[in-house]
Parts: structure tokens; sequence; C-alpha cells
């Protein structure tokens, strides 16, 4: 229980760092209203989920063939925890771009960008293999746990991304704020380290 409390702790960390999912959804909305960044959403959790369904199966091997894997697994997703963490508070903030399209998209057209916004991202696979499995406890059955936390990830992007919807106008205020928008990153960043920490340690 205590690692799935975990695990969801920090995936809301990741999902509150402003990427591209972020940006999609909120040009979608700009650009069509609710409706287009709704169907954006659908589009990212799509791409979130094949994604998902190869980790799995692609952990499930690795843990199989070698329990070497598993500490390798473990080690990386601290080292990779760790590296968005001190990313995210040392980064630059960009200036905010968000600009609407001067056509308006059809929900079927707002669906595909969403989805090619994360199945075409090889990033995405990167990170859910490097985040997933070090929350997997030992002796835990790994295809049904990396599942398991796969969709609360798949939960907290979308309870975050319909936010981002219905709040467009507010987080746009927010990250076109460069002192609010650091404040955000480098607080996501010290939770994420500290994650990347304590894996490590433990």
């Amino acid at each position: 229980m205590k690692e799935i409390i975990a695990f969801t702790i920090a995936s809301i960390a990741v999902a509150l760092i402003p990427g591209p999912d972020t940006m999609v959804v909120l040009r979608a909305t700009v650009s069509g209203g609710r409706r287009d960044g709704l169907a954006t959403i659908a589009g990212v959790l799509t791409g979130l989920f094949a994604w998902i369904t190869l980790t799995t199966a692609g952990i499930a091997v690795l843990f199989a063939a070698s329990k070497v894997g598993y500490l390798i697994l473990h080690i990386v997703g601290g080292l990779y925890l760790l590296y968005l963490g001190v990313t995210a508070i040392f980064s630059k903030s960009s200036p905010l771009n968000i600009k609407k399209d001067e056509r308006p998209r059809s929900v079927i057209a707002a669906f595909s960008k969403g989805m090619a916004t994360d199945l075409l991202n090889p990033k995405v696979g990167i990170f859910f293999i490097s985040f997933l499995p070090s929350f997997i406890p030992k002796g835990a059955n790994v295809p049904l746990a990396t599942l398991a936390y796969g969709v609360d990830f798949l939960i907290v992007s979308l309870a975050y991304l319909v936010v981002v919807v219905v709040g467009s106008q507010a987080l746009i205020n927010l990250l076109a704020d460069r002192r609010k928008r650091r404040g955000v990153e480098v607080t996501t960043g010290a939770i994420l380290s500290a994650f990347g920490v304590k894996i490590l340690l433990g």
C-alpha cells in the first residue's frame, strides 16, 4: 500500500511539470474550446496506455530472465527520477507560447494530435521503463504490479489534464508568470529528487 501511495505522489509531481501533454491539451482548449481539449486528452491517454502495455510486457520479460534485471531497473529508475528532479529545479523556464490554430480542428483531429504527442515520442517509453519498476516491491507479481501502476498514472494524468482544460485561462496566467512557474518546477523537482534518492538508498 505504501508503494502505491509513494508512486501516486511521484506521479502527481511528474504531471505538474509542464510538458508536451500539458501544452498540446492547453493549445487545443484555447483553439477549439473544452470539446477539443477533452478529445485531445483522450488521445494523450490512448498513447500513454499503449506505452504502458508495451512496458508491462517488456519489464515482465526482463524480470523473468534475471534477478539482476530488477536491481538494474531499480537503480536506473532512481537515477532517472533524480535526473527529472534536478533538471526541473535548475532548468530555465522558456517563455510561454500558446497560439490558437488558424482553422478549427475536428474532434478526430484533436484526438489524433493528442495520441501522436505520446505515441510517437520514444521519451515516453523510456520514462515508463525507468519510472514504473522503481516502485515494484520484491516478490510482487511484476506484470500485474506494472499494469496497476500504469493505470494509476493514467488516472493521475486524466485528473490533471481535465483540470488543465477546465482552468485553461488560469493555468495560462500561472505559466506566463515566470516566478510562479519556477515555483512549481522547483517544488515538483525537489519531490522527484527526494524520491530518486530514497529509491537509490532503499
